[in-house]
């Protein structure tokens, strides 16, 4: 009776056993058609997690690249329009500056007629009623 007993945990055991390493159980392998059963899954599991990790990393690195290359560009049109912006201001600072100069020497010299004007009036007037 004892024997039947053992013979029937074995039989169960490996029954078990061949149920774990069956396809309809088993996860998924490290490469496609692979599978992870058994008693080490767990080593391909992590190998799985490992090349999984290191391909997010690879892609990140790439992403990170082509992102840094972006920025760079973004970086110098920037710069271009602000020099572009700044040299545009300087001109037109300098254009107002140089119409404001000539707007002004015009009314003193407007100024300066009338004044010279005025005083030779006063000249003429002061001749005439000197005569």
């Amino acid at each position: 009776m004892q024997n039947k007993l053992i013979a029937a945990a074995a039989l169960a055991s490996s029954a078990t056993a061949l149920r774990l390493e069956a396809p309809t159980t088993t996860l998924a392998g490290v490469n496609p058609g692979d599978v992870c059963h058994g008693t080490y899954a767990y080593q391909c599991i992590e190998t799985k997690v490992d090349r999984t990790l290191a391909d997010m990393v690879n892609d990140v690195a790439t992403h990170r690249d082509d992102e840094v290359v972006d920025a760079n560009e973004i970086r110098e049109q920037i710069v271009e329009g602000v020099q572009d912006l700044r040299a545009s201001l300087e001109a037109g600072l300098s254009n107002m500056r140089s119409n404001d100069t000539d707007s002004l020497n015009a009314q003193l010299e407007a100024a300066s007629d009338a004044i010279q004007a005025a005083a030779d009036a006063a000249a003429a007037a002061i001749d005439h009623e000197t005569q």
